[in-house]
């Protein structure tokens, strides 16, 4: 799993950055090997939440909320799931609200 660790709301960022899910792209790794989490973009939520499960829908997905977060990447993309973002985390099983949420694979 790779994460924009400088992407963190709690040290101020927007969590829209793009370097790093750009890097692994243009790095191409065989599918399944690696998964990136996570991008703040509610356009593209809203976006997954009209087409539904299933859809295949044309992004541009984060690098809008600074200058600092990169340029957005344009992608086509497959709408896996869509939750409430409510998930059961680690070993104490603590609950964590991420809000509206979608999983897709980037081709």
């Amino acid at each position: 799993m790779v994460t924009e660790y400088a992407g963190n709301p709690g040290g101020g960022t927007p969590r829209d950055g793009t370097h790093l899910l750009r890097a692994l792209l243009d790095a191409n790794p065989p599918a399944g090997t690696c998964c990136f989490a996570s991008i703040n973009n509610a356009a593209v939520v809203a976006q997954a939440q009209r087409a539904g499960v299933g859809a295949m829908i044309r992004v541009s997905l984060g690098g809008k909320q600074g200058r600092f977060q990169g340029a957005p990447i344009e992608a086509d993309a497959y709408v896996k799931c869509i939750t409430d973002g409510v998930s059961s985390i680690g070993l104490a099983r603590c609950l964590k609200a991420f809000g509206s949420t979608w999983a897709r694979c980037v081709g």
